[in-house]
């Protein structure tokens, strides 16, 4: 019988081997306009900046597996080791801090706690989108092009005649 770890360390090691095989893939988290105002937005931010800083490295932490986040497949992220993971000068101050954010963010559903320990952030894969390093390249190649034959449209319009200018 497959447990829930195994399967999700299926999943997982699917992402990355699709991620690894696309690695000239851009993805992109994007933002609505109203991003800001939305209500668990403001509960984030009302944490303060770090707090939101934190919430968005997680958001980009779990961009391989569409918004699930684990360390590996026997072991769930706990908020000890997702400081040791996100920052590099750990204190017990900053665990509380990453406990103390994982703990509101899951008691207020922005952030949820599966049974096998595995953290998901639901609104990922609402706002994960990727791009080809090709689909890229032909982007900026068309804008090139644009900018360009608008420069040329403006210096070949005819000059306007002003009879003002007459003597």
């Amino acid at each position: 019988m497959v447990s829930n770890a195994d399967s999700w360390a299926a999943s997982k090691r699917k992402a990355r081997e699709e991620l690894e095989a696309n690695e000239n893939n851009y993805y992109f988290l994007k933002l609505p306009a109203d991003y800001f105002n939305r209500p668990y937005s403001k509960l984030i931010l009302k944490s303060g900046d770090a707090a939101f800083t934190l919430y968005l490295r997680l958001m980009v932490e779990s961009i391989p597996t569409k918004g699930k986040l684990r360390f590996s497949s026997k072991t769930p992220y706990s908020a000890r080791l997702l400081a040791r993971v996100l920052y590099s000068n750990v204190t017990q101050e900053t665990e509380k801090f990453v406990d103390d954010c994982l703990a509101e963010w899951i008691e207020f559903g922005i952030i949820e706690r599966y049974d096998d320990g595995t953290l998901f952030i639901e609104e990922v894969p609402e706002l994960l989108i990727s791009q080809t390093a090709n689909a890229k390249r032909v982007q900026e190649q068309r804008k090139v092009k644009k900018d360009s034959d608008k420069m040329y449209a403006e210096k070949d319009d005819p000059p306007v005649y002003d009879e003002s200018l007459e003597d």
